[in-house]
């Protein structure tokens, strides 16, 4: 008599059968992951020699007027930083070091954005080792026209302003920029802020400024006004003042 034939199954099939038989077991983890950071401060420098007093970090998404802060960290500097209870998506982080004034002197934001991004993953635990490095110092700009600042722009022939920011004794130019003379400015003060997308401003030796009117052809009004100050240092603001008329600009007094 003959033995009724048996199926025959690959490792594969005999896997995935075992699977579906404890099916609980064979999900993959779900829940909230975890996210560690291992920071350095410039070239392996402590604390103090630095002079940053916390860390934060920050998990965002979103550019513009749409970025959200989703999670955040703050320590003192040299505590371990981590952040948990993340949910699984893809962040871009920023990671700030502030001194005693509480002025971000540190950053991570030299990196590019696609450096600066990372997946968090469903129950998993995940490791950055960042450089911090120095934060640029910020210029900021104003400007008042004619007698007691009551002329427009047509009214003293300027059309623009060029300004040029060098390092310590004058020689060398960091950041040059022309804003237009109607342009807005921000917040009570009405400053306007020059971009500095290449980070050129070195605090450590941003320390001479020129601010030089001129009409719509580009021919120079008048004098420029220069300032000189000692370096501000990194991620320091340094907002100058103007006055200008038909014969030029000089410091506001």
């Amino acid at each position: 008599m003959t033995s009724p034939l048996r199926p025959q199954f690959s490792p594969t099939v005999l896997a995935c059968l075992a699977c579906l038989a404890c099916l609980p077991a064979c999900q993959p983890d779900q829940g909230p992951g975890t996210l560690a950071i291992d920071y350095t401060l410039g070239n392996s420098k402590t604390c103090e020699e630095v002079g940053v007093t916390r860390i934060e970090a920050e998990l965002v998404r979103g550019t513009g007027d749409d970025r959200v802060v989703l999670y955040n960290a703050k320590i003192a500097c040299g505590d371990e930083l981590f952040i948990d209870d993340i949910e699984a998506k893809t962040y871009e982080f920023e990671i700030k070091g502030y001194d005693s004034d509480n002025i971000v002197i540190l950053d991570n934001l030299a990196d590019s954005e696609s450096e600066r991004r990372i997946e968090i993953f469903e129950a998993a635990d995940s490791q950055l080792d960042i450089d911090l490095t120095e934060r640029p110092a910020t210029l900021s700009v104003r400007w008042r026209l004619g007698a007691e600042g009551f002329a427009d722009c047509d009214g003293v022939g300027i059309d623009r302003f060029e300004i040029k920011a060098y390092q310590q004794g004058g020689g060398g130019i960091m950041l040059e920029a022309e804003l237009d003379c109607t342009l807005d400015g921000e917040g009570t003060g009405n400053w306007r802020v020059l971009a500095d997308p290449d980070r050129a401003l070195i605090g450590v030796l941003f320390a001479e400024v020129g601010i030089q009117a001129l009409d719509s052809s580009g021919a120079e009004v008048g004098d420029a006004a220069t300032f000189e100050f000692e370096p501000v240092g990194p991620g320091y603001p340094v907002q100058l003042a103007v006055e200008c008329d038909a014969l030029g600009c000089q410091p506001e007094g």
